[in-house]
């Protein structure tokens, strides 16, 4: 592969996501656990207000950080952030992934009709997009999680039947 002006120029978004990925990287390795979100932080500020997608995918490494630390609340905040960026840019499956993400989160504060909810909205983009049958699975087991940890088991076990049949269709 050679690297000519014209092919640089009709991948720039390729590279530039790159480059976003490999700052993200560098912050997240260098910095310590504590520090991690100042460092996301940090770069989010430092953006242009045009780099939108840049932007979503700060929020979203943000959220996770803020997640794994039980910082639940922020993890919402950046969510919610990311998710408002991928509506705005028309990205269906960053969409659906701050949902899911959105709902993982409430589910682990045992908010579990605030989960369904985001699980829902992520369900109801199935209906209009092209969504992928792995992306799928995962939101019907999320939303059996809830109906578990509701007691619901026979709705529980519905939607884990409706994952085990989209994923059968994947062995096909």
């Amino acid at each position: 592969l050679r690297l000519t002006p014209v092919l640089l120029l009709n991948n720039a978004h390729i590279l530039k996501s790159a480059f976003w990925h490999l700052i993200i990287g560098v912050c997240c390795f260098s910095s310590t656990l504590a520090n991690k979100v100042d460092s996301l932080q940090t770069v989010l500020a430092s953006l242009d207000p045009s780099s939108r997608l840049e932007a979503m995918v700060l929020h979203q490494e943000i959220g996770a950080e803020c997640f794994r630390q039980f910082d639940y609340a922020n993890a919402l905040s950046h969510y919610k952030q990311g998710l408002t960026l991928a509506r705005e840019l028309a990205d269906e499956t960053a969409q659906y992934d701050f949902l899911n993400l959105s709902g993982r989160t409430y589910f682990w504060m045992d908010n579990y009709p605030a989960a369904m909810d985001f699980y829902r909205q992520a369900k109801k983009l199935e209906e209009d997009y092209a969504i992928s049958p792995r992306l799928q699975i995962n939101n019907l087991s999320w939303i059996a999680e809830v109906y578990i940890s509701m007691g619901n088991y026979p709705l529980a076990l519905e939607y884990q039947l409706q994952a085990l049949q989209i994923a059968e269709r994947q062995e096909d």
